[in-house]
């Protein structure tokens, strides 16, 4: 256990070189990568693929107004996908030694969100980076404990599901979703289509493979001729 807390607290740190980073930058950069890494069991959980992408999105948004404040610079969402970059070929290469340290910061990670959802709710438009980054405020020195154990049994499965995936890109991820959601959907046809029966001599009217268009139908759909 010490061990891995020591192995978290050096990455922290090699993080925070980074361009001098406050605690804040480095921290919400983290927590966008290790949800983007989650957002790989799209295709499995739609619903669960959508609420990792808003929090990657939300993170990644609190980072870049967090590093706005400090540089006085408005950065680019470019800048950012390569900071985020860093720390994903980070974790890819220390998750399984140090699966702990990663699951207490995953924990770290939604105990902050918790912590800041509700404010960030509450009010209607955020009209700057420092109204954001006030709204948010620093992040907790420690998780809760609750929160590490939600964690412990996704972390593995979702680093797994990304070396199968490969790095992707949020457009990736969202045709990802829109294709599960789309294969979990009813076909939707055409009116005066039908699919064709198991039986075909359980219904006698008549039918064409080709639409009242023309236009031929897909193998299995007829066109119902009355």
């Amino acid at each position: 256990m010490i061990k891995n807390q020591l192995i978290w607290l050096a990455l922290l740190s090699a993080s925070s070189v980074h361009g001098q980073e406050s605690r804040a930058e480095v921290q919400s950069i983290r927590c966008a990568a290790l949800f983007f890494v989650q957002t790989s069991q799209t295709a499995a959980d739609p619903e669960f693929g959508m609420v990792m992408t808003n929090f990657a999105q939300t993170f990644s948004d609190v980072y870049s107004a967090s590093k706005m404040i400090r540089t006085k610079i408005n950065g680019t969402n470019g800048e950012v996908i390569a900071r985020r970059e860093v720390v994903l070929n980070e974790l890819k290469q220390s998750w399984r030694s140090n699966l702990d340290g990663v699951v207490r910061e995953a924990g770290l990670c939604t105990t902050w969100l918790l912590k800041f959802s509700s404010r960030l709710e509450s009010m209607k438009d955020i009209n700057s980076a420092a109204e954001l980054v006030k709204t948010v405020g620093e992040p907790p020195i420690s998780p809760s404990n609750e929160q590490v154990e939600n964690w412990r049994p996704i972390i593995p499965d979702g680093f797994a599901a990304w070396a199968n995936l490969g790095y992707t890109t949020p457009a990736g991820v969202r045709k990802m979703l829109e294709e599960s959601v789309r294969r979990s959907a009813p076909t939707a046809l055409p009116k005066g289509v039908t699919q064709l029966s198991a039986t075909p001599q359980d219904d006698q009217r008549k039918r064409s493979d080709y639409s009242a268009d023309g236009v031929r139908l897909p193998k299995g759909v007829r066109r119902i001729i009355d």
